[in-house]
C-alpha cells in the first residue's frame, strides 16, 4: 500500500515506531537523571522532548516528500519539452494553411479560415501556458461584442456537430473580460450541449438582457449530481469522453469575473450567465 504522495504504509509504521521508541528512551533517560541524580527538570524533559519530536518531524517531512517534490520535477522538464515542441507543428498548421488558401474556392477557404482560428487558439493557449510556467501573470482584458464571439463558436461547432438543429437567438452586448477565456467557456458550453444531447437534438442559444444560456435536449441530471456538476473530474455520464474538466473551468471563469452561472435541469440541460457586473 502506497500513500498519496508515494511514500509506503510500511514507512510510515517505520517512522512511527522508531520516534515512539526514541521518545521512550529520551523521557527515560531524562526521568533517571531527575529523579536519581536530582539533575535537570522537568521543564528540560519536556523542552528535550519537544526538540526530538521537531527533529523527527523534520526528517520525516524530507523523506516523506522527496517522491512528490522528485515527481513535480520531472512533470515540470515534461510540460516544458512539450511545449517547445508544440510550437513546431502550431507553426506548420499556419504556413500550410495560408498556402492552401491561394488556390481554394470560397467554401474551402471558409473552411480554412476555421482551421486558421483554431490554430490561432491553440497558440493563445501555447502563450499563456507559456506565461504561466515563467511564472508571469498577464491580464488581457478587453472590452468586445460577445456576441460576435458568439458567433464565431457557434459556427465552429456547427461544423463539428452538422447533425444538430441549432435555434439562435443573439444580441449585441458588450463587455470586458478575458477574451481568451471567454472563447474557452464558450467552447466548453457549446460542446457539452452537443455531446450531451441526442444525435439529431436541438441546441438552444440565447443571449438576451445580458444574459446568455445554452441548453440542449439531452437526458436530465439529477439533482445530487447537478450539486457537483462543478467540482473538477467530476463526471455525470462516465460513458461520454472527457475528463470532467470542462464545467470547472467554466466555473473559474465566472467566479473570477464575477459573473454568475447557474444550470438547471428538466427536459435537458440549461447552463446561464448573467453578465450584469461586467457589461459596458
Amino acid at each position: 500500500m502506497e500513500w498519496g504522495i508515494g511514500l509506503k504504509h510500511s514507512d510510515v509504521v517505520a517512522f512511527v515506531v522508531l520516534f515512539v521508541f526514541v521518545q521512550l528512551l529520551v523521557v527515560g533517560v531524562a526521568a533517571l537523571m531527575y529523579w536519581h541524580l536530582q539533575i535537570g527538570s522537568i521543564a528540560a524533559i519536556l523542552l528535550i522532548s519537544a526538540l526530538v519530536a521537531a527533529l523527527f518531524g523534520y526528517f520525516f517531512a524530507r523523506y516523506a516528500y522527496a517522491p512528490l517534490l522528485e515527481r513535480n520535477k520531472e512533470l515540470s522538464h515534461f510540460v516544458q519539452e512539450t511545449l517547445h515542441e508544440l510550437n513546431i507543428p502550431l507553426a506548420t498548421i499556419r504556413a500550410n494553411v495560408e498556402l492552401i488558401k491561394r488556390s481554394a474556392d470560397e467554401k474551402a477557404k471558409q473552411r480554412l479560415q476555421r482551421i486558421e482560428a483554431a490554430a490561432k487558439q491553440l497558440h493563445k493557449l501555447y502563450e499563456s501556458l507559456e506565461l504561466f510556467i515563467k511564472g508571469q501573470v498577464r491580464q488581457d482584458r478587453v472590452t468586445f461584442d460577445a456576441a460576435e464571439v458568439l458567433q464565431e463558436r457557434i459556427a465552429a461547432m456547427r461544423e463539428l456537430y452538422p447533425h444538430k438543429a441549432w435555434e439562435v437567438a443573439i444580441a449585441p452586448l458588450r463587455i470586458e473580460v478575458s477574451k481568451a477565456s471567454f472563447m474557452r467557456t464558450l467552447d466548453n458550453l457549446l460542446d457539452n450541449a452537443c455531446k450531451y444531447s441526442p444525435p439529431k437534438g436541438h441546441i438552444r442559444v440565447r443571449l438576451e438582457d445580458g444574459i446568455l444560456c445554452i441548453a440542449n435536449d439531452g437526458e436530465a441530471i439529477d439533482e445530487a449530481k447537478l450539486l457537483r456538476i462543478f467540482d473538477r473530474y467530476f463526471r455525470h455520464d462516465p460513458s461520454q469522453p472527457g475528463y470532467g474538466l470542462g464545467l470547472a473551468i467554466v466555473k473559474r471563469f465566472c467566479d473570477e469575473e464575477g459573473i454568475e452561472i447557474t444550470i438547471t435541469s428538466h427536459e435537458g440541460v440549461e447552463v446561464c450567465m448573467d453578465f450584469a457586473k461586467v457589461k459596458r
